[in-house]
């Protein structure tokens, strides 16, 4: 707020940016080459400069119906996509659910959840905290389905965070929906994306009771960022 417009735009174009392109830079390069990774990041980098400044400038309200248009868009993205990429036919996909899937089912058996193999032949590498807050998905069938709640979720936190404004969609938007790195852990049932998202909720929540009237809020905050963080 302390900082002249101007110099808040470029600081928040440069933040977004980097983080857009930090999550999708492997799998540009992967699909698209350098040329292409580096056409679609000066693409994606004109675009902030374009959308950035005038939506930190204006007092734009997006109403609760644009989130949930986005979060409705990523579910059916993937409730399509994920059978796909897990079909074999485009790709012999990812085995990052498969990880968890695995390392539960073998905790759930009374034995090391570490010592088990996903298909691909990799050991499971998430933590105890990944695995917890990933149980009750794996309990209805599939850990995957986990991105169903915490993309929504994160959508839902940047309106309230930014109290409606129109900042808080394209966050959201940039975030997710606009990311290749993002959609591509996304579709394929990755929890790259979820573990950064409930790690981001986790730290909010335990700011948000640092007060003392918090109650049992305070201490299912900490236990929920413990959690978080040992994924």
């Amino acid at each position: 707020a302390f900082l002249p417009t101007t110099m808040h735009a470029r600081l928040a174009v440069a933040q977004l940016f980097a983080c857009w392109l930090a999550a999708s830079v492997y799998v540009m390069h992967k699909f698209a080459g350098t040329a292409g990774s580096a056409a679609m990041s000066a693409l994606a980098l004109a675009g902030l400069w374009a959308i950035v400044p005038p939506v930190l400038a204006g007092r734009w309200r997006t109403g609760r119906i644009w989130p949930v248009v986005l979060a409705l868009a990523l579910a059916c993205a993937f409730l399509t996509l994920y059978p796909l990429a897990n079909s074999g036919r485009f790709g012999s996909g990812s085995d990052r659910d498969d990880a968890l899937n695995v390392a539960i089912d073998a905790a759930l058996r009374l034995t090391s959840p570490y010592g088990v193999n996903t298909y691909f032949g990799n050991p499971p590498t998430p933590l105890p905290g990944a695995l917890l807050l990933a149980l009750p998905f794996r309990l209805m069938g599939n850990a995957a389905w986990q991105n169903l709640l915490w993309v929504p979720l994160f959508i839902g936190w940047c309106h309230r965070r930014w109290r409606g404004r129109l900042a808080g969609l394209v966050v959201a938007g940039v975030a997710t929906a606009a990311s290749p790195g993002a959609m591509q852990d996304f579709v394929t049932g990755g929890d790259y994306l979820v573990n950064a998202i409930y790690v981001v909720l986790a730290m909010d929540a335990v700011l948000a009771t640092r007060g003392k009237d918090a109650g049992w809020r305070r201490p299912a905050a900490v236990l929920f960022l413990i959690l978080a963080v040992s994924s």
